[in-house]
């Protein structure tokens, strides 16, 4: 039930969303980023591992639909990244990837300018794998939120700075599980 109610938001995010600011209609974008996993050091499978890393490179494509300067629905697909930790020749990492839908609120300053904040669902999926670990994948649907700012270059071309977090991503008893957090930059194409 959940996966059917999850894609028709998904559809229906394709159908709408909106970050740049006083645009109504289509646009579709990517944008990339860093990624951080706020609770990668503290999972079981990696305890008393000498290092790791809780930071990498993140992206996603978008589409949507702005149904007035105020409103939009946004659908996503985004790459979270990989988490590594290491020790004394073990080696385990953790690699959340999926689709969002969410609604989106935006705050025209001007013409060009405006602010936004979003919440929806992300449908990830998670892989943990290593000598420590064994290999484990696992799905789920957790919340999203984000905040952001955009800035209209021409009619058509726009650019935004957002911050995501994804909550509760990946399987505690499989894979691992914690908050991913997301700082990005992205490029915007409305189609006025």
């Amino acid at each position: 039930m959940h996966q059917k109610v999850l894609k028709a938001a998904f559809v229906l995010g394709f159908a709408g969303m909106a970050s740049l600011a006083h645009a109504d209609g289509w646009y579709v974008g990517a944008g990339i980023g860093q990624s951080t996993f706020k609770d990668w050091n503290n999972q079981p499978q990696i305890a008393g591992f000498a290092s790791s890393t809780n930071t990498d490179t993140s992206y996603n494509l978008f589409a949507g639909y702005a149904f007035n300067p105020y409103i939009s629905a946004e659908g996503s697909y985004v790459d979270l990244g990989k988490f590594t930790a290491d020790a004394g020749g073990m080696h385990d990492e953790f690699k959340a990837s999926g689709l969002t839908a969410a609604a989106v609120g935006t705050l025209p300053i001007d013409d060009t300018f405006g602010l936004f904040a979003k919440a929806g669902l992300f449908r990830w999926d998670t892989k943990n794998s290593g000598a420590a670990s064994g290999s484990a994948e696992s799905t789920g649907i957790s919340p999203l939120f984000g905040v952001g700012a955009s800035i209209n270059a021409t009619q058509n071309l726009g650019f935004r700075l957002g911050y995501d977090i994804f909550k509760d991503v990946g399987d505690q008893n499989n894979t691992g599980k914690g908050d991913i957090d997301v700082a990005s930059v992205g490029v915007v194409f409305n189609f006025k």
